[in-house]
């Protein structure tokens, strides 16, 4: 059976934050020791929670306290307590590095990946994305958000820890076509990008890369993460600014940012384009590379400007043309040649993509 059939639970994957998720001291001291086991590290110490926690709490305040001679910070805030491992980098993105790291409370450990950032390098951006965050606590689907801590000079979000690593490097290791798999990732995966469309923000950096699997109780879930790129729809003036990733990048942003080193650079012009309707098309992509098993049409390597070119030339044509219908089912097939209208208007609403989304994973559960 391929791995992500293995681990996935087709009933509704239940929506509860991680604090709900872990029932007693010795269930998360047992997914703590995996968790720092799978990052590489065969000899540490577990102390019980209540002892770590009462440890932290008593540090007469200070903000931070380094152990002598362990991997870890201790860090506070008020009652709340985390520990960070200084050596079991897990990731990097909008921060320079992501940890692994713990939330301690006097009855359990519950792993989380926590992001170090000095406060020099950009204190205003860190701001926006930890109040992000938050806001976006109340979506399922997005990562969550336990605290943000400001201390000697750095900035600190501590989040979900997701045990699986990033979809792209998932899909990499355990290839399959498992149907019924992909259509319940492809579901969830543009669930956040809708409701946070209803709340009134974009993310506007799609891509594999940005979406993180847990499969705690061997129950799998998908959040979408990153919220470096997210803008209100209503801010004309961060519409402005160039964000995202290159081969995710819908043509109108292409054309208007003159990364094609082609197109008249029109003034305001990105400005002019519907954040949504972005979504929209670097959603397309993903969904191309998860059916179809292949690259992008465009990706041909790391010459950006080549890249550019391509999608503004077959922009030009009717994606039935250049979406290869070989392993893609027709129903995602019909939603792509939407996705990948070149006029944004013409894309398919939300509720069009969630409805038609759901549908095709209602399908899948009818297959022999």
């Amino acid at each position: 059976m391929a791995a992500g059939a293995a681990l996935l639970n087709t009933s509704t994957p239940t929506t509860q934050n991680a604090y709900q998720k872990v029932a007693s001291s010795a269930a998360s001291v047992s997914r703590l020791k995996a968790a720092v086991l799978k990052e590489g590290d065969t000899d540490l110490t577990i102390l019980k929670a209540s002892q770590l926690y009462e440890t932290i709490q008593t540090q007469a305040g200070k903000p931070i306290v380094a152990i002598k001679d362990t991997p870890m910070v201790l860090l506070s805030k008020g009652k709340k307590s985390f520990v960070l491992f200084r050596n079991k980098t897990i990731g990097t993105g909008t921060y320079k590095t992501a940890s692994l790291g713990l939330v301690v409370t006097p009855d359990m450990y519950i792993p989380a990946a926590i992001a170090v950032k000095n406060r020099k390098e950009s204190n205003q951006s860190l701001i926006k994305e930890a109040k992000l965050h938050f806001k976006f606590n109340k979506i399922p689907e997005a990562l969550k958000a336990y605290e943000y801590i400001s201390f000697e000079g750095n900035e600190v979000l501590i989040l979900e820890y997701c045990n699986n690593g990033n979809l792209k490097n998932f899909l990499d290791k355990y290839p399959n076509d498992d149907l019924l798999f992909k259509s319940w990732l492809a579901a969830k995966m543009y669930d956040p990008v809708a409701k946070m469309h209803q709340l009134g923000f974009a993310h506007r950096d799609l891509k594999p890369e940005n979406y993180l699997l847990d499969n705690f109780s061997n129950i799998l879930r998908i959040y979408l993460s990153d919220f470096g790129s997210v803008i209100s729809l209503d801010d004309i003036q961060a519409r402005s600014q160039l964000s995202g990733t290159m081969l995710y990048l819908p043509p109108e942003v292409v054309k208007a940012s003159h990364l094609d080193g082609v197109s008249k650079l029109i003034p305001d012009e990105i400005a002019k384009t519907s954040p949504e309707n972005w979504d929209k098309w670097s959603f397309g992509c993903i969904l191309y590379e998860l059916f179809s098993n292949e690259k992008l049409p465009w990706d041909i390597g790391n010459d950006r400007k080549a890249a550019a070119k391509h999608i503004m030339s077959l922009a030009k044509t009717d994606p039935s043309t250049w979406i290869k219908k070989k392993n893609i089912p027709p129903a995602i097939y019909k939603l792509l040649l939407g996705l990948f209208a070149s006029d944004p208007a013409k894309r398919p609403s939300d509720k069009e993509i969630c409805d038609q989304l759901e549908a095709f994973r209602l399908s899948t559960l009818e297959l022999p």
